[in-house]
């Protein structure tokens, strides 16, 4: 092997870590925003949306219902 080929197989493993070091850096910041969130996944964020969508739409009947 020349210097040149370690250099680089070096430098593409250092890239690697540091790839992986931001991806656990994220990933852990993201999980504890759905933490404060009250543990929100994403199935339960579209139940809740499809919740909102289902009373305003009560709200909407009951008005173009009264007089």
């Amino acid at each position: 092997m020349t210097t040149n080929s370690i250099v680089l197989i070096v430098v593409a493993i250092l890239v690697a870590l540091a790839l992986a070091a931001m991806v656990a850096i994220f990933s852990r910041k993201f999980r504890g925003d759905r933490r404060l969130l009250g543990g929100a996944t994403v199935l339960g964020e579209l139940a809740a949306d499809a919740a909102v969508l289902e009373h305003r739409d009560e709200l909407r009947t009951e008005h173009d219902g009264r007089p």
